[in-house]
């Protein structure tokens, strides 16, 4: 979390553990960046459970309590070697400032092309504010890193066949997810690019959906996929309240979006990217 989202929050949720907010740009961030609360018109609506949640994050990623400790003076381990003898106190993570990308075909980067490894990868970590421009027409945004090395398996549309992959990341510190939103968001109202999210069939894979500013959902054709034969118990759908009750207070969910909601909530169940490539599960591409 970098530092004005963080004092954003320590001033508005140090005290404040439920309620409503009016909607700001920081607001909108930290919603979309970190899941905080539920969109409902133009408030933010927050629990405590949000609040907690936040905390857990923000340890994770700045190694710091958010209501208890001041932003942390992080700098890279490049610039504490130069004055600290142990370089990694208080730097933040090598991987922070980099993505993850791969592709099917050849890969084009600020107006150059880049053969594709011929070894089974999960792709090339790059360093995102060195990418000037991408000559890929259609960028993915992935929920799942085991996807990412199993791109010519997917059972996807022609037209992705040359899309450029991102990976989403996840709540890990050398994984977190905020450098890789910045990336695909830096190409939205692009007339040159379509940004597209394939995520898991599931009440937070519809969130991150709608909540990333992709302007098309990667999902299964059928959303009936649910009822797949699949050995063990559905616990997936019992562990995304949250997620629930933020589309249940949508009022304009998209088409597809809805259809696959209501389906899961016929008969609790969901389905993983994993379990769409296993079973070679048709996918296409919907509105958002």
């Amino acid at each position: 979390m970098n530092k004005a989202l963080y004092q954003f929050c320590q001033t508005n949720f140090k005290t404040l553990t439920h309620g409503k907010l009016k909607l700001s740009s920081l607001l909108k961030r930290l919603h979309n960046d970190y899941g905080f609360g539920v969109i409902d018109g133009d408030y933010l609506h927050f629990n405590e459970r949000d609040r907690a949640f936040l905390i857990e994050r923000v340890l994770s990623e700045n190694s710091a309590h958010l209501f208890r400790e001041p932003y942390p003076a992080a700098q890279s381990r490049q610039q504490s070697a130069q004055t600290q003898r142990n370089e990694k106190a208080h730097s933040y993570a090598v991987s922070r400032d980099f993505i993850l990308i791969n592709n099917l075909q050849i890969l084009q980067l600020n107006n150059q092309q880049f053969p594709v490894t011929p070894f089974s990868s999960l792709g090339v970590y790059l360093k995102a504010d060195e990418i000037s421009s991408v000559e890929h027409q259609k960028i993915v945004l992935v929920e799942n890193l085991a996807i990412m090395a199993n791109l010519s398996a997917l059972n996807i549309p022609e037209c992705l066949h040359k899309a450029l992959w991102l990976y989403r990341g996840d709540i890990n510190p050398e994984q977190q997810t905020s450098t890789a939103y910045q990336f695909f968001r830096r190409f939205k109202d692009c007339d040159r690019h379509q940004l597209i999210c394939f995520s898991d069939l599931d009440p937070a894979g519809i969130q991150i959906a709608l909540t990333c500013d992709a302007d098309y959902w990667l999902t299964a054709q059928d959303s009936n996929v649910i009822n797949i034969e699949l050995q063990g118990d559905e616990n997936e759908w019992f562990k995304q309240e949250r997620a629930i009750k933020y589309l249940e207070k949508r009022t304009d969910l998209p088409e597809k979006c809805q259809i696959a909601f209501s389906q899961m909530c016929s008969v609790r169940k969901t389905i993983k990217q994993e379990q769409m490539l296993a079973h070679n599960i048709k996918l296409g591409l919907f509105d958002l």
